[in-house]
């Protein structure tokens, strides 16, 4: 009777691994099948390639339900398995929840080296692309002194280079060139007086370390109007459009600007603006 036992035991323990083989064989035959244009995992669209989530989600599925019936098949024998392996599972399943609680304290390190590099409340930081992709961020000065003239104050709280990755298509009708990179000067003004002061701010000359002589690009920028009538305050960014450089050799920028006057004399009545950006 115990032989008869025996090798009633290995003959089941055959139907199990012939089962587990043709289980196998089965999923190894549905993953690895041709599949036809019905099928296919990607759809395309107006030349672009997108995923078919529909077939990756029946691919999932069914890989899903043979996994499913392995386990479920390999979960009928192993009633007979020994302790040993049981423990060797548990000590496997210790560590690797050892290894993750590590690596999420390395990830958690991570997050707050990353923080602390970032120190400014700006929506995109050096090395960042704009909303649409166009421009890349390659340099910004954001802590220049305020300016002083006359009865005006000039603050800077960003002046920013960019480059630019994608000249937008909508926009390039209305220049004759493509600009290589784009500067951006960030203006807060504020007359103290109150008489009524004009200070054009928004028509600044700039000059670079590469050598060009840029003008305020009006398409681009906001308008400041620079008549300051009493104790105003007034605000708007002033973009510059470069030609014939290349942003990423940027060290300084110089500002220019004309110095206020009166309304009624046109006279001064403070000091023109002349200060370097460096970068």
């Amino acid at each position: 009777m115990e032989c008869v036992s025996i090798l009633l035991k290995k003959a089941s323990l055959i139907c199990f691994v012939s089962n587990v083989v043709i289980v196998r064989k089965l999923v190894i035959t549905i993953l690895m099948k041709d599949y036809d244009k019905s099928r296919n995992p990607f759809i395309m669209c107006n030349g672009i390639k997108y995923i078919n989530k529909g077939y990756i989600m029946k691919k999932l599925l069914c890989s899903a339900g043979l996994i499913s019936l392995l386990a479920l098949t390999a979960c009928g024998e192993n009633q007979e398995a020994s302790s040993e392996d049981a423990e060797s599972t548990s000590a496997e399943s210790v560590e690797e929840t050892n290894n993750g609680e590590e690596a999420a304290d390395e990830s958690t390190e991570e997050t707050e080296d990353i923080e602390e590099t970032v120190d400014n409340d700006w929506d995109h930081q050096v090395g960042d692309t704009n909303d649409d992709g166009s421009l890349l961020l390659l340099a910004r000065n954001d802590s220049f002194d305020e300016i002083e003239t006359g009865s005006m104050t000039l603050t800077l709280p960003q002046v920013t280079v960019s480059e630019v990755v994608e000249w937008p298509s909508e926009i390039a009708e209305f220049y004759e060139f493509e600009p290589t990179g784009i500067i951006q000067i960030d203006m807060e003004l504020s007359n103290a007086s109150e008489e009524t002061i004009l200070f054009y701010a928004d028509q600044a000359t700039i000059t670079t370390s590469t050598g060009e002589q840029l003008e305020a690009d009006f398409l681009a920028s906001d308008h400041i109007d620079g008549d300051f009538i009493g104790a105003v305050n007034k605000s708007g960014s002033v973009r510059y459009m470069l030609k014939n450089s290349d942003p990423n050799e940027i060290e300084w920028v110089r500002v220019l600007i004309d110095a206020p006057h009166d309304e009624e004399s046109f006279d001064n009545v403070g000091e023109k603006v002349d200060v370097q950006i460096d970068f």
